[in-house]
């Protein structure tokens, strides 16, 4: 239940946002021009500093798994040998 309500918390602000502007722009207070300005400022200038403060944040020694670590490197091997061998 802790990780659903984890998710809900990364999740709802950013579908909140979506929301508004969808709402914005249907009932006109938007124009285009500024509706591609925003999303440009958000995609190059908010999304960035919101990663890197995320990270940022993070507990290293409490986030590392190391089994986890190995197992995804495997995979990724595993794939890539497979769609050598595909190709």
């Amino acid at each position: 239940m802790e990780n659903l309500v984890t998710s809900f918390e990364a999740v709802l602000p950013l579908f909140l946002c979506i929301l508004l502007g969808m709402l914005l722009r249907r009932i006109g207070m938007l124009e285009e021009s500024v509706r591609l300005s925003l999303n440009k400022l958000c995609f190059k200038v908010f999304l960035p500093f919101y990663l890197f403060n995320s990270v940022y944040d993070t507990d290293v020694s409490a986030a590392f798994n190391p089994g986890l670590m190995i197992f995804c490197c495997l995979c990724m091997i595993a794939w890539f040998a497979a769609l050598m061998a595909i190709i």
